[in-house]
This record gives C-alpha cells, sequence and structure tokens, in this order.
C-alpha cells in the first residue's frame, strides 16, 4: 500500500495526546492495508497502532470503530479500539480521521487459500 500519510515524532505524540500518552519509544510505517495509513507505535508498557483513514469519512470510520469495538465485546480476535480519555472513539490530523487501536501481533495475508475462504463462509 502506498504511503499517503508521512507523520514525524512529534507529529505521533501530538495524535496520542488525547489518549493520555506523553511519550513514545518508536515509530514505524506498517505495510499492508489498502485505503488507510497505519504507523506501529511504541510507548511505554504498549504497542499502538496509529490509523490514518485516508479515504473515509468520520461517518464510516466511527461505523468501523463501533464494528471493531462489538466484535471485541464478543470475543471475536481483533484489534481493540482505544478510546481517548474523553471517550471519544475518533480523533483528527489535517482533516482526516485517525483510530488508535491495540497492536495485534501477526501477518497479513495478501490471498487466502480456498479452504480458509470455504471455512469462514460456513
Amino acid at each position: 500500500m502506498a504511503q499517503y500519510t508521512t507523520l514525524t515524532k512529534k507529529d505521533i505524540e501530538s495524535i496520542l495526546t488525547p489518549y493520555g500518552v506523553k511519550q513514545i519509544i518508536s515509530f514505524k510505517i506498517l505495510n499492508g492495508g489498502s485505503e488507510n495509513t497505519n504507523y506501529q507505535v511504541q510507548t511505554h508498557g504498549r504497542t499502538l497502532v496509529v490509523t490514518i483513514c485516508e479515504l473515509k469519512t468520520k461517518k464510516n470510520a466511527s461505523e468501523l470503530g463501533l464494528l471493531l469495538e462489538h466484535l471485541a465485546k464478543s470475543n471475536f480476535k481483533t484489534s481493540k479500539i482505544i478510546r481517548t480519555l474523553d471517550n471519544e472513539l475518533l480523533t483528527s490530523w489535517q482533516g482526516k480521521p485517525v483510530m488508535v487501536k491495540s497492536f495485534v501481533k501477526g501477518a497479513i495475508i495478501e490471498q487466502l487459500p480456498n479452504n480458509l475462504i470455504t471455512l469462514v463462509g460456513s
């Protein structure tokens, strides 16, 4: 995926301020995905993903965030949305919706084997 939004350490710290994160240790761009810019961010005590929604409206991004919360509450293995200290689901960066999620270690599988697609659809 092309990286649409380039962030500096200072930018990421600014984005994470509403979440109570005061300092980051490191960050890197994550590959994969199709329409968001994602950064893996290491803070003191946890690893986060900052997602800049490049093509989604605020409404679309909110719906996705609520879906992820619903899936997590239903014990579906997915990244967990982290709300701001004011309990907001999203923030924004340069007019684009931003989500912060817990980092889930794993790999992106671009092409699923047919047997897995069948299992998911069953």
